[in-house]
């Protein structure tokens, strides 16, 4: 199978390679927006004769390059048009035996002059762009969005799927690398408490280059926040409130004057959920017990707040620093209470006991760095150097009161000493995270390029584990030793790469090479058991691509990634998640690799694209969760490398601008995943097709009114130990705009079809389970923004564009 489909990749991509286009003379030159330097797609451009005839036409790429091609000699005319920016016209371009390819250049459209109104549509993109080896969701226009989390934005990101327990998945792998503007950061413990109004876009690298790290199977999502770069004071306030008590509002200021820029920002809210469900565990081996139900009702709420600021300064026209820096604090509270049932082979409900818990705790962060740029000369030759430190430190509790009863209803006294009446468990976790990164690229000429970098991750840990219970007959409650523990973690990963790109038989080819040293050492202070691990890895990258004009092109790109232990599946210590279930650290784990292959096809259809990709994954040394049920009843979780799997599919993605009012973006995705079942445990066999689907329409009405619908759905997700069932999410908003689009109003409804919620069958050792549960996701929200202050889009001698573009240094 695995060779059949190498050889259909490889076949699909040769057949072009050397299609070739006969010519005479040509126009070419590249669109931009003349301040960020941003590629603009879709860019019209006119060929016209002397005598003001049309000759020819075409639209930029999605680099905003553009070729026309096959022209007599002669005298042209070129015309320009992009919505929201002045027209671009160059007369006098001769063609002729001296000069028979005219490349026009590197055109900056600019807008100065433009009213409000029109400034406005500048920024108004596709919701779905493709860029390189990037996937783009833009999401600052996205009437939906307002008001809501980060969270439930990707729920319908292209490729992206949100489970239960809020995992971010990429073709159903939840093995994915986050970054915020390019870089790691802790801001936000749960990306629920993240308002989707400080984003601008989300990228989705599902095969990245060596440049960036290279932790993440499944690929990197990065999420781009907003940044003003216009001139003078402005600002942004939002409001908006759900129906079901969810509330978020803040402010961003921005101030730009000469040299000097700077920037704050300070947000709060509120979340709430309600969670009710049942789960249901037959025993497979026990004569004495057959199953036990619980049914359990949850309320969560949280309140947070988050403020950010930046400080830049170009020091000469080709130097540039950033000073940043974020504070959060977020506080959370989730009161249970969940029946558990214990039922003869017969069904005779033979005991029960209630278990109400309070759970508590508080998440916070103290983050920032240094930026710093050097261009070195005009072509792209630059330096670009960061260092960031965050603090994060958590503090939770949860404290059980269990109430137990015979068949007949009756309280009963348990029997069994791991059997609590009531339990505090707390924990603190000191976090400690620096950063290094260096990213260097020296353009060599037109096609050639070469770029090299550092990056130096060092990770401290430090978690204190405390479990007490009450002793009924001194009434004082007692440490439990078995279930308390203190645990230190260090992490150290030190890696370089190159990346060399070039030209070669009319193909792209784009190769690196990224190598990681990694020192991991954990110490459990209360058992006196360490480990440690030392080794190092490396990771190839390849692109070939081959445009066949400015519309159209074909991909292939390989690339070998890592998905290394977390600290918690680490550690030797046993944790109690009820009275009839375990969890347990594995120190023996390894990290688990991924060879990636992916062949994408971009065709532009005008300014709608149709994006076919085909990929296949294979993955070794599988990390899951083995979960076993002993002679007690008790279920017992751990970690272990289970051998290999494999993906593959194929994803369909396609967006654009329909009509002149109407835009509309899909993806369908569909795969096929399966464990090798000669290296799962005995008795496991996990293999089965997945698929998902997410479309969006965005209607543009007459007064500046925007209508948007969007339908997500998320097939069966199959693990090596059962399979999630698939859910799926109808949603619509409508906006309105005021005062020049300064002032805007919107409307928005989740989960219309009331379908939040997840069904999970798992199959273990001894034992399976069926877990039903239901969310309270469905919420009306009312959204308020207004932005204020100066708009005077000018170009300044700042390179703060470059990184907002092309964020900071990603390694």
């Amino acid at each position: 199978m695995t060779n059949r489909f190498f050889l259909l990749i490889f076949t699909l991509v040769l057949i072009p390679l050397y299609t070739t286009h006969a010519q005479s003379a040509s126009i070419s030159g590249k669109v931009s927006d003349a301040i960020t330097g941003e590629p603009l797609i879709g860019a019209s451009i006119r060929l016209l004769d002397s005598n003001d005839g049309f000759i020819n036409g075409t639209v930029s790429d999605i680099s905003g390059n553009f070729e026309i091609s096959s022209l007599d000699f002669g005298v042209y005319t070129i015309e320009i048009e992009y919505i929201g920016y002045n027209d671009f016209i160059k007369n006098g371009i001769k063609l002729d035996l001296e000069n028979p390819n005219f490349n026009i250049g590197n055109i900056g459209m600019n807008t100065e002059g433009l009213s409000t109104e029109e400034i406005e549509v500048i920024t108004e993109k596709p919701n779905v762009e493709i860029s390189g080896e990037k996937f783009i969701y833009n999401i600052d226009k996205n009437v939906v969005a307002k008001g809501e989390s980060v969270l439930d934005v990707l729920r319908r990101t292209p490729l992206i799927s949100v489970d239960e327990n809020d995992n971010v998945s990429i073709r159903g792998n939840s093995s994915v690398k986050i970054l915020i503007d390019g870089r790691d950061t802790k801001s936000f413990n749960n990306l629920s408490q993240m308002p989707a109004d400080l984003l601008k876009k989300v990228e989705v690298i599902t095969n990245p280059s060596a440049k960036y790290e290279s932790e993440g199977i499944a690929g990197i999502l990065n999420l781009i926040m907003k940044k003003d770069e216009n001139i003078g004071t402005n600002g942004n306030l939002n409001l908006s409130y759900g129906t079901r008590d969810i509330f978020n509002g803040g402010m961003d200021f921005n101030f730009n004057k000469n040299e000097f820029g700077a920037s704050a920002m300070f947000y709060t809210g509120q979340w709430y959920n309600n969670l009710t469900g049942t789960n249901t565990r037959t025993n497979l081996f026990n004569d004495s017990l057959a199953n036990i139900v619980g049914e359990v009702n949850a309320f969560n709420r949280s309140n947070w707040y988050f403020g950010g600021l930046n400080l830049d300064y170009n020091i000469t026209e080709n130097t540039y620093i950033e000073i940043f820096s974020e504070y959060t604090n977020s506080h959370w509270k989730y009161d249970s209470k969940t029946v558990t049932e214990n039922f003869s082979p017969s069904n005779e409900l033979l005991s029960y006991f209630d278990n109400n818990s309070k759970h508590s705790g508080t998440w916070k962060n103290i983050s920032g760095g240094i930026f710093f740029y050097k261009k070195l000369n005009d072509n792209g030759h630059d330096l670009n150097v960061q260092v960031s430190v965050n603090i994060p430190q958590t503090d939770r509790s949860n404290h059980s009161f269990r109430y137990y009863f015979d068949g007949n209803g009756n309280s009963v006294t348990p029997q069994n000493p791991s059997d609590r009446i009531q339990v505090i468990d707390s924990w603190n976790v000191n976090f400690r995270d620096i950063i290094s990164t260096i990213d260097y690229q020296l353009p060599i000429n037109e096609t050639d390029k070469f770029e090299a970098g550092y990056r130096g991750a060092i990770k401290r840990i430090e978690a204190n584990y405390l479990s007490r219970y009450l002793e009924p007959q001194t009434g004082a409650f007692v440490t439990d030793a078995n279930l308390s523990n203190d645990y230190d973690y260090d992490n150290n990963v030190q890696a370089l790469y190159s990346v060399f790109t070039t030209e070669l038989l009319h193909l792209g080819v784009k190769a690196g090479l990224r190598v990681e040293h990694t020192i991991s050492d954990g110490n459990n202070r209360t058992s006196g058991e360490t480990f440690k691990k030392n080794y190092t890895d490396f990771f190839p990258t390849l692109s070939i691509s081959k445009k066949f004009n400015f519309a159209e092109e074909i991909r292939l790109s390989y690339s070998r990634r890592i998905n290394r232990p977390q600290d918690w599946q680490l550690n030797p210590f046993t944790t109690q998640t009820s009275p009839q279930s375990y969890n347990r650290g594995n120190p023996e784990l390894n990290p688990e690799y991924t060879n990636s292959i992916e062949l994408s096809y971009l065709k532009f259809f005008g300014t709608f694209s149709v994006t076919p990709t085909i990929f296949y994954r294979q993955k070794t040394d599988n990390i899951s969760n083995i979960t076993t049920l002993t002679d007690s009843n008790v279920t017992y979780t751990t970690f272990e490398n289970i051998g290999k799997s494999s993906d593959y599919g194929i994803d369909f993605i396609m967006g654009g601008r329909l009509f002149e009012i109407v835009s509309l973006n899909g993806t369908l995705s569909y795969y096929r995943r399966e464990f090798n079942k000669e290296t799962l445990p005995p008795g496991l066999d996990a293999r089965g097709y997945q698929w998902s689907a997410n479309i969006s329409s965005s209607i543009t009405l007459p007064e500046d009114f925007r209508v948007q619908v969007f339908y997500n759905y998320q097939g069966d997700n199959v693990t090596p130990m059962g399979k999630m069932t698939g859910f799926h999410n109808l949603g619509a908003g409508i906006s309105k705009g005021f005062l020049g689009n300064k002032l805007n109003v919107s409307l928005s409804a989740r989960d219309i079809l009331n379908e939040g919620g997840f069904n999970w069958e798992m199959n273990g050792y001894g034992f399976t389970s069926n877990t039903d549960n239901k969310f309270s996701m469905q919420n009306l929200n009312l959204s308020v923004s207004y932005n204020f202050g100066e708009i005077k889009n000018k170009e300044k001698p700042r390179r703060k564009t470059e990184k907002t573009t092309a964020p900071p240094p990603q390694n």
